[in-house]
């Protein structure tokens, strides 16, 4: 019985972390379910990256699920009476606190991105000084918002971990600067008119020919750089490498550090904030407006008021 509740437990907590229950949900609620599950907390430790929010998860685990242990081992010699009933409820209380605790603990951790050690031969996931540097003179919030479809090509699942994991390595650098953000455009209507629209992102055409699936299937793979109001996106075309062998085709990476950091280094270039703007005038700036009040459009009669108040804000 113990060995078969143990097993569902675990299952259970292997379950909600995967994309196939974690993708069910909102963003936000499937990030906490990947945060969660047992499995989804192992993917940065697989692939050589040690996160201490990672092992106190683990570690948290196991204490809560030891001290439970211990708690159930000693009920098993307590009496039914109310001379044991002070006990009972210190011991009780003890658990809840330690479950508490240890809870807290993981919720204190979560920010902190920067307590983590790279252990791949090439230092795969650690962006170099130069990044860390361009990033940490920011003056504005900059967005990374990486589009990618639950379901992709299997030869790309591998890169998407890799993307991400780099894309969250850039905002473990910049102390804050830079956002991150995972969007299936295929489970949020809004999330995709908004690609389409706004930005130019559609969904790429990959050819499933295998002995599971054939076929075509559309998937998003793409990157936004969005700072201020410039923005420039990295397509399939711009991260992907397709190489013909004789008999396969290799998939890889191009440079996806030096991508993302010189597509940073462009849009915080075209970026200006009204600081810096007003900063470079030397000589006063005097704002004239032509208006006729009399003769705008009805959806236009506010016009002016607003103009005003702008240039009053502005000029504070």
């Amino acid at each position: 019985v113990a060995l078969i509740e143990t097993a569902l437990a675990c299952a259970l907590l292997y379950a909600i972390g995967t994309e196939s229950v974690a993708g069910l949900f909102p963003t936000r609620t499937a990030d906490l379910l990947r945060a969660i599950g047992i499995g989804s907390r192992f993917d940065s430790i697989g692939r050589g990256v040690i996160d201490l929010r990672d092992l106190t998860y683990y570690g948290s685990l196991i204490l809560f699920f030891l001290a439970l242990n211990t708690v159930i081992l000693e009920s098993k010699r307590w009496s039914a009476g109310a001379s044991t009933r002070s006990m009972r409820d210190a011991t009780k209380i003890g658990v809840a606190l330690t479950a508490a605790n240890l809870l807290i603990l993981n919720l204190w951790l979560a920010p902190v991105q920067r307590a983590r050690v790279d252990l791949t031969a090439r230092h795969e996931y650690t962006v170099s000084k130069t990044t860390k540097d361009m990033l940490q003179s920011l003056s504005a919030p900059l967005i990374l918002r990486g589009y990618f479809s639950e379901r992709v090509h299997p030869k790309l699942a591998p890169l998407v971990e890799l993307i991400k994991d780099m894309m969250r390595e850039y905002a473990a650098s910049s102390d804050g600067r830079v956002i991150v953000e995972f969007v299936d455009p295929h489970t949020d209507k809004d999330a995709e008119k908004e690609a389409n629209e706004a930005y130019g992102i559609k969904s790429q055409q990959f050819q499933m020919d295998s002995h599971v699936e054939q076929g075509v299937l559309n998937s998003y793979f793409s990157i936004l750089v969005k700072y201020g109001d410039q923005h420039e996106v990295l397509g399939f075309g711009d991260l992907i490498e397709v190489q013909q062998t004789k008999t396969d085709v290799d998939v890889r990476l191009k440079g996806l550090e030096y991508d993302l950091t010189k597509t940073i280094k462009k849009v915080a270039y075209g970026f200006q904030t009204l600081e810096s703007m007003f900063a470079d005038i030397k000589t006063p700036l005097e704002v004239t407006a032509y208006i006729t009040p009399k003769t705008l459009p009805p959806n236009f009669k506010d016009a002016p008021d607003r103009i005003k108040k702008v240039l009053e804000e502005v000029s504070n």
